[in-house]
């Protein structure tokens, strides 16, 4: 699957509820999310563990830049994630682990997250999914489109994922 991401620096304000409610985004949910990361040669591998959701092996691909980028991922549910994770661990061994609380809102294609990520702080994520007959560049397009509706500039802008950057401030 293929999807257009952007992370972003981001504490919210009832202006940003306002701008939700009128352009027609709903709430899904509130979870907690426990992403165990392995290490990989190439890409990212993860398991994501949620409050009231199956666990999830999550693999994924995209570059590292500021703005909208395109990211190719599979997730598979997990039955056994206790003995898929042991497995892993062994193998790979575990790179990083990620706790955040992840609120999540949904319009057509277009899913926004608000995380409050451990040891990170607050930040926005907009992801519009591509289906097979989707248009990559359709989809850049909502991704500015709500870069600019929800007041971000390129300085709040985030390149890396959450894992890199515990990784950094741990090092």
């Amino acid at each position: 699957m293929i999807n257009i991401e952007i992370k972003a620096l981001y504490d919210r304000t009832p202006s940003t509820d306002r701008l939700l409610k009128k352009y027609g985004f709903l709430f899904d949910r509130t979870e907690n999310q426990m992403d165990t990361y392995f290490h990989v040669n190439y890409g990212r591998l993860k398991i994501r563990e949620r409050d009231g959701g199956d666990p999830q092996l999550i693999q994924y691909f995209r570059d590292d830049q500021k703005g909208p980028k395109q990211s190719y991922y599979e997730i598979v549910h997990l039955k056994n994630v206790e003995q898929v994770k042991s497995t892993l661990e062994e193998e790979h061994g575990i790179l990083v682990i990620v706790k955040k609380k992840r609120e999540i809102w949904t319009w057509q294609n277009i899913r926004i997250h608000f995380d409050c990520v451990e040891k990170l702080g607050n930040f926005i994520e907009f992801e519009i999914v591509i289906d097979t007959d989707g248009n990559i560049q359709t989809g850049q397009q909502k991704a500015e489109w709500l870069m600019k509706k929800f007041h971000l500039s390129k300085t709040d802008l985030i390149a890396q994922s959450y894992s890199d950057l515990i990784m950094d401030i741990t090092d």
